[in-house]
């Protein structure tokens, strides 16, 4: 039984909505690829497995000041740091999560995300989400490579190593590997 839209996601884009999207649709509509045209592009979502929360708001821009200030201070007060916890529905109940890191930027490019280097603006909270794999953690930024399935990592690593039978003398090489999640991980049972 594999969900489509993970319960956090679901939480989010309700609290969206509710909280920014429809008090400002007379104004900010959706963004239609299609005619290029509309305000709001993207709601990119990451969490970790305590259910903290980092959200990268991509609007297409081009209306004015105070309307871009108004839109800002809506997904403050209804996804900061400081809202009202995610109610977050899941097989064993309700859980709450929360937002850790809720970021803005504005692109008007025709592709369907904008450039992984294009400057966040932090609306609240910290500019990145941490991950723990093992006694590790990660700090992700909104664009960071990471494994989404931390469950299927760790059960990824766990096989590999295995399979790979690495000996305490082996050589260890993590080249173009994201975040060097598996050499990291790899590295307690080498030598070097």
């Amino acid at each position: 039984d594999v969900p489509t839209v993970h319960p956090v996601a679901v939480s989010v884009v309700r609290r969206f909505l509710t909280g920014v999207f429809e008090p400002l649709s007379a104004s900010l509509s959706m963004y239609r690829k299609s005619a290029h045209a509309g305000y709001w592009r993207r709601v990119h979502i990451r969490h970790n497995e305590n259910l903290d929360v980092m959200l990268d708001i991509e609007v297409h821009g081009g209306v004015d000041a105070a309307t871009t200030e108004a839109a800002k201070q809506r997904l403050v007060h209804a996804l900061g740091v400081d809202a009202e916890p995610l109610l977050v529905v899941t097989g064993a109940g309700v859980v709450r999560g929360r937002v850790v890191s809720l970021q803005w930027h504005e692109f008007s490019g025709t592709n369907n995300s904008a450039p992984s280097d294009l400057p966040r603006e932090v609306l609240s909270g910290s500019a990145t989400l941490t991950e723990r794999i093992y006694h590790l953690s990660f700090q992700l930024s909104p664009t960071a490579f990471f494994q989404v399935n931390r469950r299927g990592l760790v059960a990824l690593i766990d096989k590999t190593r295995e399979a790979a039978g690495i000996a305490s003398n082996a050589l260890l090489l993590d080249i173009c590997c994201g975040t060097g999640t598996l050499g990291l991980c790899f590295a307690p049972f080498v030598d070097s």
